[in-house]
């Protein structure tokens, strides 16, 4: 991601709760540097750490975040982003 600016930073985020952010924030740098293989469990992991902590996001609010994501991100990440909300819309349905 771009370290210049933080997707944080983007006033389309105001209305956003900022535990959420951060809660995503810290999944971007927890996975990172995972593997493929590794980033099924550790979706499946931060999906039940949402779930216990009370985090959901509303369809609305993910198009926001997203949004706000591809604009400071490289490919490499916007694919692993893509994959996570592949996988996160398969465990909501």
């Amino acid at each position: 991601m771009n370290q210049g600016r933080s997707w944080m930073d983007d006033p389309t985020l105001q209305n956003i709760d900022k535990a959420k952010l951060i809660f995503l924030q810290n999944a971007v740098f927890d996975s990172k540097n995972l593997s493929q293989k590794e980033m099924m469990p550790f979706l499946m992991a931060m999906a039940q750490k949402a779930k216990s902590n009370k985090i959901q996001f509303t369809e609305s609010e993910m198009k926001v975040i997203v949004d706000a994501l591809k604009k400071t991100s490289s490919k490499e990440d916007l694919a692993k982003i893509n994959q996570a909300l592949t996988m996160t819309r398969m465990f909501n349905h």
